[in-house]
């Protein structure tokens, strides 16, 4: 009897310190997201770029021995546009477009017109 006793004792001695827990306030709650404004709907991108042709296959080969342009004259600069929008709060949605553009003069390396002037 005297062993349920003390058993039962202790068990309430370590119970009533989980009781005090209960009481303590609840935990800081999660701090909200921090944006300076709101929440975003969307966002708007313009990037610039530079596009260097790497200009090694036998179609590059064949028109830098007929024409007069080296594999630098394919380098050209390029402009990009991107715009997203939020789906939910961890989804966006985004498209994109890229424009990029070389243009080069040249003649035929071997081919001379009646006049002897090279041909365009």
């Amino acid at each position: 009897m005297r062993c349920c006793l003390a058993l039962l004792v202790l068990s309430l001695a370590a119970a009533s310190p989980a009781a005090a827990q209960n009481r303590l306030p609840p935990p800081n709650p999660r701090p909200a997201p921090d944006f300076f404004f709101s929440q975003p709907d969307g966002s708007v991108t313009v990037r610039g770029s530079w596009l260097f042709a790497r200009a090694g296959s036998d179609w590059y080969d064949f028109v830098t021995n007929q024409l007069t342009v080296e594999p630098a004259d394919f380098n050209a600069p390029g402009i990009g546009f991107d715009a997203g929008f939020a789906i939910t709060p961890r989804v966006e949605a985004q498209f994109g477009l890229d424009f990029s553009s070389s243009q080069t003069t040249s003649e035929y390396r071997d081919f001379v017109d009646n006049n002897r002037l090279p041909i365009t």
